[in-house]
């Protein structure tokens, strides 16, 4: 399924109606947005008008002064919406006539966010840019977090890109840092637009210039199919020419499918609203319900029965989450104050806030990273050399001693008949009742309080599920897979140096859990067993003579380290490479 959409400043409508419906009809354009001089709410009766097929959404120049007769101000923005994508459609509540915005909800699709733009001309002040500019740039980093965003209109500034370079002034400086910081770009200035570049004709023939764009991310050109600007036409009696974009929706879908962690919830659970309203113990019977045809599997288990085990526990908390949990949303009417003069004090504070620290330039091995894509592989390769073994640096004998070792234990361990010490519910409901609330979540969404609350039934095969991965020698595969996210050190340091920088990875609840469970269970164990073989090398030193009475304190600190920590060492060593 394709999405054709468009913008275009036709400056007056009533003379713009001819062009219109050609190029909606021709085109078959499903959305377009458009700007106007003077938009005024008498004229969105027309706007229904102009084509029986389309239906008109959007904000006039008098929008917040009705009882004015005559407007001097200019502003007015809108959308003719296709008729077959109307049940589909959202308006978005943005305070700004200027701006406004529709959510496209198709149906199993991932929402797409259109918004319409008119910005304040150069012969305007520049503050009144100014403020609209970081307005609609909040407007734009919020929604990017809830779908697939597209910024359509007249910027009334100009973007540079690979098909269009110009002197920047301080409009184009201004709003190309913001298109850096959120790493976006202007479709029509990609190489792989066709048509025209210029999108207005000045006054009295001055120059050509493109201040008109579609503005998105630049990890959604891949959605991309097609960018156009059509040819001068007659019946265009605007200064400005219409830019016509078509985006794959079926492709996006296949992405989220292939990318389940995509899908998850996406807003936070209100727990302390759910614990107001008694919906934990909803909650809590929702998952027992989801759980309670689901038997554990018995052991010797195959990797694939873990697997499926561990998912569907995951469906059943996720299920429950969505049937019963309030989730986290901005309610305007329960936020009176946020005005028009909280708006732009707010905005007045945001252009002197300290500039958050983004990783925009990269060195890894001499050579230097500028785009996002470039940046994330020479993360994943500085990330890979830190954690790969340099062979370089190992025994070849060393390391076939430890490897045949290592198979001997295990041998001996099949041989061994006795039970493996399991874990029991009680210690499963300890470590679960202790957890901490408000924590962040893993990459499965799962929080501390999903498994705090989720009752009886699931902390039971919580249990299940751990003792068949201690049984059976084997942990699913996304307790093993994590996002990693750079955290700067900070200081003085080289922010283009990846050393400058501590991982910091995001992992599973359920598996934080394991964690715990397991330090409680075996740490005491295995330090005590480290410092029994380090105390038994000592001795063995003494009684051979070597007394630490009778050495200098070099001497006694040479013997320690090559003999008696190199034994504790290699028992360490030893036990890292069995588990």
């Amino acid at each position: 399924m394709d999405l054709k959409v468009a913008c275009w400043n036709c400056r007056g409508i009533m003379s713009a109606v001819p062009y219109l419906t050609n190029i909606l009809s021709e085109l078959k354009i499903d959305v377009i947005a458009l700007a106007k001089h003077w938009l005024r709410k008498s004229q969105f009766h027309f706007l229904n008008t102009v084509d029986s097929k389309y239906r008109a959404y959007g904000k006039s120049v008098d929008e917040y002064h009705p009882e004015l007769y005559n407007c001097n101000f200019r502003g007015g923005v809108a959308f003719l919406v296709s008729n077959y994508l109307c049940p589909f459609i959202v308006e978005l509540d943005i305070e700004s006539n200027r701006i406004c915005g529709i959510e496209i909800q198709f149906p199993g699709q991932p929402s797409v966010f259109l918004i319409s733009v008119y910005l304040p001309a150069t012969t305007q002040p520049f503050n009144l840019f100014v403020d609209e500019l970081e307005y609609l740039m909040d407007i734009y980093r919020a929604y990017t977090n809830l779908g697939t965003v597209f910024l359509l209109g007249d910027f009334n500034c100009k973007i540079t890109g690979p098909r269009y370079n110009f002197v920047n002034d301080r409009r184009s400086k201004l709003l190309n840092t913001h298109l850096k910081v959120t790493s976006s770009v202007s479709l029509h200035t990609q190489t792989f637009a066709s048509g025209p570049i210029h999108t207005f004709q000045s006054y009295d023939s001055g120059p050509k210039t493109a201040i008109d764009h579609i503005i998105t991310q630049r990890e959604n050109i891949c959605y991309i199919s097609e960018v156009f600007i059509p040819d001068e036409d007659i019946f265009n009696v605007s200064d400005h020419k219409p830019i016509i974009c078509t985006m794959e929706i079926n492709r996006r879908s296949e992405r989220m499918s292939q990318n389940p962690h995509l899908t998850q919830l996406s807003e936070k659970v209100a727990w302390t609203k759910a614990i107001e309203l008694n919906l934990i113990t909803d909650y809590s019977f929702a998952v027992s319900q989801n759980l309670w045809s689901v038997c554990a599997p018995s052991s010797p288990a195959t990797a694939e029965t873990i697997e499926s085990y561990y998912k569907i526990i995951v469906d059943a908390i996720m299920t429950a989450d969505h049937d019963t949990l309030p989730h986290k949303n901005f309610v305007k009417h329960l936020k009176p104050y946020w005005t028009n003069t909280t708006r732009d004090t707010y905005g007045q504070f945001s252009k002197v806030e300290k500039q958050k620290v983004i990783c925009r330039e990269l060195r890894v091995n001499g050579s230097t990273y500028t785009e996002d894509n470039d940046i994330c592989e020479a993360w994943a390769d500085h990330f890979e050399s830190i954690f790969e073994t340099d062979r370089s640096l190992l025994n070849p004998e060393r390391e076939q001693s430890m490897k045949q070792k290592i198979a001997d234990i295990r041998n001996v361990f099949r041989a061994v008949s006795d039970d493996i010490t399991q874990f029991e519910y009680d210690e499963i409901y300890d470590v679960c009742k202790k957890l901490k609330n408000n924590k962040s979540t893993g990459l499965d969404k799962v929080s501390y309080e999903h498994v705090k609350y989720g009752g009886k039934p699931l902390q039971k095969h919580l249990c299940a599920l751990f003792n068949l991965i201690i049984q059976n020698c084997y942990i699913p595969v996304d307790w093993k897979s994590s996002v990693i996210i750079p955290l700067f050190k900070g200081g003085n340091k080289d922010k283009t140096d990846p050393n400058s920088f501590r991982e910091i990875p995001i992992v599973k609840s359920t598996k934080h859990v394991g964690i715990l469970l397991e330090s409680s269970f075996n740490s005491m164990e295995q330090t005590m067993k480290a410092c029994q073989m380090l105390r038994a090398s000592t001795i063995s030193i003494m009684n051979s003579g070597v007394h630490p009475a009778i050495l200098n304190t070099s001497t006694c600190l040479k013997i320690v380290n090559q003999l008696a920590y190199t034994k504790a060492l290699y028992g360490c060593e030893l036990w890292n490479n069995l588990t």
